[in-house]
């Protein structure tokens, strides 16, 4: 057993007190050390092991020496720290000592019990814990008389075994729902039935607004026919796809009420694609019975004519018959076309605003009042351009959120607008070479 050695430090502050400090010591089980605290009241203490090990008060002294050199030394033997494996901790000594009577000596003998590396920092306290008191309250601290009501009034407080409070309703003065009437709905809403994604399922039993009956929509189904438009834009004016001709204009960006799939669509196409001459059979029958529309006309006026004529002066089915086969579709030969097969009118327009050409100036063109427009571009190297609109005819530029479109080396990029201008400017960050064409649609 050996005593360590100890650095004491003088510091002053509310007097002069000493700090005793050791670092990266390598000790033996049960090493001793000497810790000064003078005449203050306690001592604060940290200590660092690299293994397991206690830390000791082993005793007490009032002198440092007894003329023959050795301490006056009082046993205390008390365990003040202890670690399990390598670990640090602080402590207040009037907070782990039991025997406090070992608070009033100056010199602290402490004892390591095994075999360790410590560091240690130790410095005494100008009053313990257990002396402390509150002289002055500027805050309004609650008294003991307030805070044992509390305490009586939280005592009568009840609690499950999940530490939930527990409350009972003496009295109801905002009408609540009885466990009866919550039986009730209970019942009422264990009879819904949901399907697997926990949608509510629906049977109606009775129909008070006369909704329409899937034979009736089947029905309509068989009834619909190919609607189309006369266009006298073309260059051979012609009947075509009203449908087809509305769809290819229009451009779903979003779908939120679940439109008709392209394979519902197709489906549905396929039923209503039939050519004129299919048409024109299921009008006015087919050969060897068919009739023009004019045959028809003429055959309707004259029934109209004779309205006012006596049953005997109508036709007879032999003369009804001659006037049926004395025409034939001879204009009709060449329209067995199917509508699918006729073009859709180009109803857009292509602007080149530069080709190859240094916009570093800045560039201007006319949109033509476009619905929609894109902006097609092309770069030999890098560059950032710059996209400006106009509402007034060039007056006035204004640059848009997506501006300016970046390129590192040279590339393409196309990119569609659905801004309202009359004009677009385009200018480069450099010289280089630039093809820059818009195509819109009105």
């Amino acid at each position: 057993m050996a005593e360590i050695a100890v650095n004491f430090e003088e510091r002053k502050g509310l007097g002069e007190y000493p700090v005793a400090s050791v670092f990266s010591k390598s000790i033996s089980a049960n090493d001793t050390l000497v810790v000064e605290k003078r005449d203050y009241p306690d001592l604060i203490m940290y200590v660092k092991v690299d293994g397991a090990c206690d830390v000791v008060l082993d005793a007490v002294s009032g002198v440092r020496r007894k003329p023959d050199g050795s301490y006056a030394k009082i046993s205390v033997s008390e365990t003040i720290m202890s670690f399990s494996a390598a670990g640090e901790q602080v402590i207040r000594l009037s907070n782990v000592l039991t025997k406090k009577w070992g608070l009033h000596y100056p010199f602290l003998h402490l004892k390591f019990t095994a075999d360790t590396t410590i560091d240690l920092v130790a410095l005494p306290a100008a009053t313990t814990l257990q002396e402390a008191k509150i002289v002055e309250d500027g805050v309004g601290l609650a008294t003991e008389a307030t805070l044992s009501d509390v305490k009586a009034q939280t005592d009568k407080l009840q609690f499950d075994a999940s530490n939930f409070l527990r409350t009972a309703l003496a009295s109801d003065e905002v009408g609540l729902a009885t466990e009866s009437t919550l039986s009730g709905i209970k019942t009422q809403t264990d009879k819904l039935q949901f399907d697997a994604n926990n949608f509510l399922r629906a049977a109606i039993a009775s129909d008070e607004v006369g909704l329409a009956t899937d034979a009736t929509l089947t029905s309509e189904l068989t009834r619909v026919t190919k609607p189309k438009i006369y266009d006298d834009t073309l260059a051979t004016p012609d009947w075509v796809d009203l449908t087809r001709s509305i769809l290819q204009e229009a451009k779903i960006v979003g779908d939120e009420v679940g439109l008709a799939t392209e394979a519902t669509l197709s489906n549905i196409l396929s039923q209503l694609d039939i050519t004129l001459s299919t048409l024109r059979d299921a009008i006015t029958a087919a050969a060897p019975n068919n009739k023009t529309l004019a045959d028809l006309y003429e055959e309707l006026e004259s029934i109209r004519a004779q309205l006012d004529a006596t049953l005997s002066s109508r036709a007879s089915e032999s003369t009804l018959a001659a006037i049926r086969d004395k025409s034939q579709w001879a204009k009709l030969d060449n329209l067995d076309t199917l509508l699918s097969s006729r073009a859709p009118k180009d109803e857009g327009a292509t602007i080149i605003i530069a080709s190859a050409a240094d916009v570093s100036g800045g560039v201007i063109a006319a949109l033509n009042n476009f619905k929609r427009w894109t902006l097609y571009l092309h770069t030999d190297a890098a560059i950032d351009i710059t996209v400006e609109l106009s509402p007034d005819g060039g007056s006035s530029w204004f640059l848009i959120p997506e501006s300016p479109i970046s390129f590192s080396a040279a590339a393409d990029d196309v990119i569609e607008f659905g801004y309202d201008a009359t004009h677009i400017r385009l200018t480069g960050s450099n010289t280089t070479p630039v093809t820059a064409i818009i195509r819109g649609v009105f």
